[in-house]
């Protein structure tokens, strides 16, 4: 069964312009599409990372304070904020540069989402400086 090239090219038009996207040309570029997603998983990342510390700081504050176990809790909770701090400025940094780069821009409310979940690892870090935490 081979193919005939007219079989391709007829099949690329048709595919050219069932697609929405490309028939209204505006399609993002590559590195647009890296960053966008990129900044997704950022802020994603930062998410389920701030449910662990979540969990790890419920499990600290549910075991007796002078055992050891509690100490290590704790201690892994501020390395996992630590990188919740990272991912989260990465995402911080990103939201900005993809809306200006994206010919289609993302949402408002998925913009705004994103940005408070990239700012509450410094909220948290700045309230455990403060001894609030």
């Amino acid at each position: 069964m081979s193919k005939t090239p007219s079989s391709k090219k007829a099949r690329k038009r048709r595919k050219a312009t069932t697609d929405p996207v490309r028939a209204a040309g505006i399609a993002e570029s590559r590195a647009t599409e890296a960053m966008t997603i990129f900044w997704m998983l950022c802020s994603f990342g930062t998410l389920m990372l701030l449910l662990a510390i979540g969990g790890l700081e419920i499990s600290a504050r549910m075991v007796a304070p002078e055992e050891d176990a509690q100490r290590n809790l704790l201690a892994v909770s501020g390395l996992v904020l630590f990188v919740a701090i990272v991912m989260g400025t990465f995402g911080l940094f990103l939201a900005p540069v993809v809306q200006y780069n994206r010919r289609r821009k993302a949402p408002r409310a998925i913009n705004r989402v994103a940005i408070i979940i990239c700012t509450i690892p410094w909220i948290l870090l700045l309230a455990r400086m403060g001894g609030f935490l």
